[in-house]
């Protein structure tokens, strides 16, 4: 795992100022690959590619980057894994093609049996769209084709690494992370209005905007071209609709046969991501997705050391549930405690650590297990995608119940049902719920009050799916908000062919489908990226191989979310290993004590926060509704945490670029 940069200008900088510019983009991302960096230049066409280094696979000099193909016409820099490498080489060598690369910097040949040279050599031999369809794992690379001109920028299929890129006059530049730009002087950035009214709606950006205007992302399943400095073409070497479609072609409805050909292909997965030169572990949440992988890893022989984020908060706590998971599975197991002090000690990192305003409240628990695993080894599995690919949100099953039962009720009668919800105090919820039969009884029972309560008052199915990630509405919030879709569409875009058959999809999946698109890319990985590379750890997710993802689409329904329990087949084929009991209980997601921190612990930082906010937006933002917010948090009138603390991350980064909200 790595960092990757580049600068491209039109017209040619002196060598040294090019590696300056070059070189201080990673530094600034030196966190993600502290292990080595590299740097090639061509004065010539102006361009400069840098990279540092997570050494991961051939952890020696030998797989250094920038990596250039003998003869010096092609030059690669790349960030992830590919788990097919050495089937590609040996696929190379019986075609004929010579392998070997060219340290930047020197005319020696070296060889090198890592992903990166036969990476190299493949995307020589095959092109990139052929690469990128036989890839298995995940990445970021650019690939520059000097006798063409041209620079290659990919993105593997769901979007684990990032990658971003900007053209001006002056050129253009691309960084796996947005601070890398702030090392450009030719580089002014200011706030991008559409994204920000997109962040305040939900709580991350996905699609190929960022808070930053001109500044793009590569969208998961992207690559694009560009010449002369100048994006020339795309295209989507992958979207999930494709793997719908032919999922809708090839439904699985046994149970027997599901289970037996997920296991196959799962095993795989984690076989693939088992395979480093490093230490590797795993984060144990306590949950189906990470339980699973975890079993499946000590099946294949790894021994295994799990850790998990253990809060003072029963309602938020399973790391006792992960405790008894780790005992039964026979891991080396460690509770990394996380309370309201580690939050204060994080946030004046917090700005820097997520790169782009995310207001996922995880990254904080999130950010301390990552820093603590780090200390032992440089590779952890996790279960992220089990939810999206298997459904294992409880909207996902509520949604369609609450769409048949209730909505047809007139919308007269369900505003004022949503009135009667939310006349109840946020701190009264959990009390009505002890009389609720266990087997029933719901997590957090405030926030899904104050979801049913917005479902109520949603008007639409579109606007009812996704309820469940709403923060804001952003014109109530800020008036001169731009109109933004609340379903934002990736460039890829859907044919006519898959569209039509999205309407094929169960109420259930329809809701996964948008949240593998937008929520699992935007907020999910994004996440868990920023969080372990803070610390220089690199993290895999089996469940979202995509021969993984592709079977999940072949799966009824049934076998989902709309099966006797959410994520039927993922919770059978953890039976094999686990006692139901251990299985059997309401899920609670990996969610911190973010409501009573905010009244404890965060509450001197916070308000410091919020009152800046404030001043900077005054008499441009309603000042009124978000000290209602506030208040209503403070006193547990209603469950408003998650759209202050969209505000107050917003209001750090904010302060960390110095840039001004409109």
């Amino acid at each position: 795992m790595c960092a990757i940069a580049g600068v491209w200008m039109r017209s040619p900088a002196s060598v040294h100022q090019m590696a300056q510019w070059a070189s201080s983009m990673t530094q600034a991302m030196q966190h993600r690959g502290p292990d080595g960096s590299g740097l090639w230049v061509d004065q010539p066409l102006g361009l400069a590619l840098a990279h540092c280094r997570l050494a991961i696979r051939d952890t020696g000099d030998g797989a250094s980057q920038p990596m250039v193909e003998p003869g010096g016409d092609r030059v690669l820099v790349f960030n992830g894994e590919v788990d097919n490498h050495r089937s590609w080489r040996e696929e190379l060598i019986r075609q004929g093609h010579g392998l070997g690369h060219v340290r930047a910097g020197t005319d020696q040949i070296e060889s090198s049996p890592g992903d990166t040279e036969a990476l190299l050599h493949a995307l020589s031999h095959w092109g990139p769209e052929r690469v990128c369809r036989r890839t298995q794992g995940m990445w970021a690379w650019a690939w520059f084709e000097r006798d063409a001109q041209r620079l290659t920028l990919s993105r593997d299929r769901v979007g684990k690494k990032p990658l971003y890129w900007l053209q001006a006059d002056w050129g253009m530049a691309f960084a796996s992370q947005m601070q890398a730009f702030r090392c450009l002087p030719m580089f002014k950035p200011s706030l991008n209005p559409q994204a920000l009214s997109h962040y305040l709606r939900w709580g991350f950006i996905s699609g190929p905007q960022t808070i930053l205007n001109g500044v793009h992302r590569v969208e998961p399943g992207q690559t694009l071209v560009f010449e002369q400095g100048r994006l020339a073409s795309q295209f989507q070497h992958w979207s999930v609709d494709e793997d719908i479609e032919r999922g809708l072609r090839s439904r699985v409805v046994d149970p027997s046969f599901a289970q037996r050909e997920l296991m196959r292909v799962l095993k795989q997965s984690v076989a693939d991501r088992l395979s480093t030169d490093v230490s590797t572990g795993a984060f144990l949440s306590g949950g189906i997705d990470s339980a699973l992988v975890v079993a499946l890893m000590q099946e294949l022989g790894a021994s295994t050391r799990t850790w998990c984020a253990g809060f003072d908060d029963p309602q938020h706590d399973e790391s006792q549930r992960a405790l008894a998971i780790a005992k039964t599975l026979g891991t080396r197991h460690e509770t990394v405690r996380v309370e309201g002090r580690a939050a204060v000690d994080l946030m004046p990192d917090l700005a820097r650590i997520m790169d782009e305003p995310l207001a996922d409240a995880s990254l904080i628990p999130t950010t301390v297990l990552a820093r603590q695993s780090a200390s032992s080894v440089k590779v952890v599995l996790t279960g992220d995608g089990g939810d999206e690919g298997f459904g294992g949100y409880p909207r996902y099953r509520m949604n369609g119940r609450l769409m048949r039962g209730l909505g047809g009720i007139p919308p007269p009668l369900r505003r004022a049902m949503a009135m009667g919800l939310e006349q109840v105090e946020s701190r009264h919820w959990a009390q009505l719920a002890r009389y609720v039969p266990s087997a029933w009884r719901p997590t957090l029972p405030a926030a899904k009050a104050d979801k049913l309560a917005r479902w109520l008052r949603a008007e639409g199915d579109q606007a009812r799916r996704q309820v469940g990630l709403m923060r804001w509405d952003p014109a109530m919030l800020w008036k001169a908000a731009p109109l933004e879709s609340r379903d934002p569409q990736s460039t890829g875009g859907l044919s006519a062919r898959t569209s039509a058959s999205i309407g094929d999809l169960s109420p259930s999946e329809q809701l996964q489908r948008w949240e593998m698109t937008h929520y699992l890319s935007g907020d999910l990985l994004t996440k868990m990226d920023r969080a372990t590379m803070w610390s220089s750890l690199e993290a895999r997710s089996p469940l979202l191989d995509h021969r993984v993802v592709a079977f999940a689409w072949r799966c009824s329904p049934a076998l989902k979310a709309e099966g006797p329990r959410l994520k039927e087949l993922l919770r059978c084929c953890l039976e094999v290993y686990l006692p139901r009991s251990l299985m059997d209980v309401p899920k609670r997601g990996f969610t911190p004590p973010m409501d009573r921190w905010l009244r404890a612990e965060l509450k001197a930082p916070a308000l410091e926060l919020l009152e800046s906010l404030l001043k900077h937006t005054q008499g441009r933002w309603n000042e009124a509704l978000i000290r209602q917010a506030w208040t209503a948090q403070q006193e547990g009138t209603r469950h408003e945490v998650d759209r202050v603390w969209t505000l107050l991350t917003l209001e750090l980064w904010r302060q960390e670029w110095g840039l001004e909200l409109p």
